[in-house]
């Protein structure tokens, strides 16, 4: 696992959701978009690259410990989203439903991004 070429694929995958945001942004506005667009962005990218972090300090500690590790680290981003959402929706939000919609989208984009990177260390570390 080389953590420069992980994290060069994960900016430019954020880049790109980045970029598909503000397509969306501008195309189709404020009434399928929620206005907190960017600040959900921003939480799930953060929180991905903390997940890579995580990920790549339990991948040098062993194999065991990668794979239990990761799941940690998953599951600890799961619960840090569920609180970040019911951080905005408890409070006074607007628009709750395309809050929610857009969240679980993005959430969704970059989970399947973690998992591919999980399912290529597993594969890389079964070669060697």
């Amino acid at each position: 696992m080389n953590l420069k070429r992980i994290f060069f694929s994960f900016l430019l995958f954020a880049g790109l959701m980045a970029g598909l945001t503000a397509l969306l942004a501008s195309l189709v506005g404020t009434p399928w978009l929620h206005e907190k667009i960017w600040s959900i962005y921003l939480f799930q990218a953060g929180s991905g690259a903390l997940y890579l972090l995580i990920n790549y300090a339990a991948w040098r500690k062993g194999d065991q410990a990668y794979v239990m590790g990761s799941m940690a680290a998953l599951m600890g981003r799961l619960l840090l989203s569920g609180a970040f959402a019911a951080f905005f929706i408890l409070g006074k939000l607007e628009n709750q439903l395309w809050f929610v919609l857009d969240f679980m989208l993005l959430h969704l984009f970059f989970s399947v991004f973690e998992i591919s990177v999980i399912i290529s260390n597993l594969r890389a570390q079964k070669n060697t």
